[in-house]
Order: C-alpha cells, then sequence, then structure tokens
C-alpha cells in the first residue's frame, strides 16, 4: 500500500496565526499601558522624590567627610600641642569630646613634671593646675579608659600635696570602676592603697651629731685617732747631720756658676 504524499503550503502563503503570541502582545500592551498611567499619574512625584533622595545622600555624604577631615585636623593639632598652654587651647577649640579629654590629660601629665622640678614656692600652684586639669579631662571623658586615666592623675596630685585620704579617695573609685573590665587598673589601686599608710608616716632623717662637751661645758676640740687637730702641726728639728750634709751642697753652687 502506497502512502500519500504529504501535503506543503505553497510558497508565500501566509502563515497561520499562533494564538499564544496574541496573549503576549495583550500582556505587553496591558504593562506599557500601566506604566504610562502611573507615570502620569505619579511621575512628577516620583522624580521629586528621587532628586530629593539624590540630594540627602550626596549632602550626608559631604557632612561624613568633612567631619573625618576635621577630627583628623584635631587630633594633629593635639599631638603637635607640647606646652600645657597649647593644650588647653586645643581643648577648648574642639568639640570632638575624646580630643578635649586627651588634652586635658595630657596638660595635667606635663604640669605634674613640672610641679617636681619646681620650687617649693611655685610647686602648689602648678599641683593646682594640673589638678584643674585631671578634673577637666574627667567631665568630658567619653569612655571609662579616659576617666581612670584622670582619676589616677588626681591622686597623683593629691599624694604631692601629702593629702593621703584625698588620694585614697581617688584610687577606691579607680578600683571601683575597673573591676570586672580592666584588671590592671584594679592592681595599680590596689598597690597604691597599700603604699598610702606609709606615705603618710613623716620621714626621720639622721639625727646630727652631738658635740661631746667637756667637764668646764666647752665643747672638747676634734680629735683623731688622740691627735688635737685644733693644734697646728710642728715640723721635726732638722738635726746636725742634715745641716752638715745641706752646707758643702750650698757652697758647690757658688763655685759651679764661676
Amino acid at each position: 500500500m502506497e502512502t500519500p504524499p504529504k501535503a506543503t503550503p505553497p510558497k508565500n502563503a501566509p502563515m497561520a496565526h499562533d494564538p499564544h503570541e496574541a496573549d503576549m502582545d495583550s500582556e505587553l500592551s496591558s504593562f506599557f499601558s500601566d506604566v504610562k498611567y502611573v507615570y502620569d499619574k505619579f511621575g512628577t512625584q516620583f522624580i521629586g522624590g528621587l532628586a530629593i533622595f539624590a540630594i540627602v545622600f550626596a549632602g550626608y555624604n559631604l557632612i561624613t567627610k568633612n567631619r573625618e577631615s576635621a577630627l583628623q585636623t584635631a587630633w594633629l593639632d593635639l599631638y603637635a600641642s607640647v606646652t600645657p598652654e597649647a593644650l588647653e587651647v586645643t581643648a577648648e577649640s574642639n568639640k570632638n569630646p575624646a580630643v578635649r579629654a586627651k588634652a586635658h590629660l595630657n596638660a595635667g601629665d606635663l604640669l605634674l613634671a613640672e610641679s617636681r622640678t619646681a620650687s617649693d614656692e611655685d610647686a602648689p600652684a602648678i599641683l593646682s593646675s594640673a589638678a584643674e586639669q585631671y578634673q577637666a579631662a574627667l567631665d568630658e571623658a567619653p569612655h571609662l579608659i579616659f576617666e581612670l586615666n584622670a582619676l589616677d592623675g588626681l591622686a597623683t596630685v593629691a599624694e604631692s600635696q601629702y593629702d593621703t585620704a584625698k588620694a585614697g579617695e581617688f584610687y577606691k573609685q579607680i578600683k571601683t570602676k575597673a573591676e570586672g573590665e580592666f584588671p590592671y587598673w584594679v592592681s595599680l589601686a590596689e598597690n597604691r592603697l597599700a603604699l598610702l599608710p606609709e606615705l603618710a608616716e613623716a620621714v626621720e632623717f639622721a639625727p646630727e651629731p652631738v658635740a661631746e662637751e667637756s667637764a668646764s661645758g666647752s665643747s672638747a676640740p676634734p680629735t683623731v685617732s688622740g691627735v688635737d687637730l685644733t693644734t697646728p702641726f710642728e715640723l721635726a728639728p732638722e738635726t746636725p747631720e742634715a745641716s752638715a750634709e745641706a752646707e758643702p751642697a750650698a757652697e758647690a753652687e757658688p763655685a759651679a756658676a764661676e
């Protein structure tokens, strides 16, 4: 039995329309219609919101960069200040609490070191200035580590002023604040508290030697192994033999000159 030949469409004959393509065309048309509707209704608000977001984002970046630049400049100013006066100016001219606290701490350290080489008349005023700087650092401390350093400075000033009771209060605060977080500071405070009673005791210097008095009440002259140091030493008299030896030598000198 012969197989009938397959029917072939004539050339240039129009292809049958696919119903799925019609559905896709309809969906695309609907999508663009919705987009046009949304744009017509909310396009202005959308563009305005996008512009506002761009402006806010750019402003935020600008402010962040300015803050970073200002902070970097502040720290550079801090480390360039090498005198208490310059550090105080740095603290007053900056708003960053960390920079301000560090400036006060550095100023207190410099003043404390200066007080140790100052005269007895100038040292009390310098110690008072150091205490003011440490107290300012404590008041503006942004972190516990700044507080501990400031309290340690105040305790050291109190020790230098021989106020062991006040120093003990500062060391107790250090121990309380640092406990559980900074064991080094706890150990330091405990050691200083243990030494404070010794610092409170008066230092005894060696007594001056008492001169021995004679029976008449006058001080006896100093002696060394029985030698009276107040009596001038007398040279031993020359012996006849030494004189005889010296005379020929004296007579020989004129003969040599002739």
